[in-house]
């Protein structure tokens, strides 16, 4: 009997204790998970000009608005999108040992 009370008044005074900015729970004074009211950093926005949270872009993409490239943006991503595919199989050889360039 000794030992259960013993437990139950610990169970009872780490209650509440555990609660941090990294348990993944929306807890304490929290405005969101892990985030927010006065012990945590603040959340993530997407008007914060900083890339946080599920942006892809500074302020854009996951769960923010779509980000826009421009055509010069869109241009270099295709060019090292083809640069990193080239190299990769530069080094491909056939049966003959024939390097196999696509």
């Amino acid at each position: 009997m000794r030992f259960g009370l013993l437990m139950s008044m610990a169970m009872i005074t780490s209650c509440g204790e555990d609660e941090t900015c990294s348990d993944g729970i929306q807890n304490g004074d929290e405005t969101s998970i892990d985030c927010g009211g006065a012990d945590c950093d603040a959340c993530p926005t997407c008007d914060d000009g900083i890339q946080n949270g599920t942006e892809k872009g500074i302020d854009c993409g996951g769960e923010c608005a779509v980000c826009v490239t421009t055509v010069e943006e869109d241009k270099a991503n295709i060019q090292k999108t083809f640069d990193d595919l080239f190299k990769c199989t530069q080094d491909i050889k056939d049966s003959r040992a024939v390097t196999v360039l696509f």
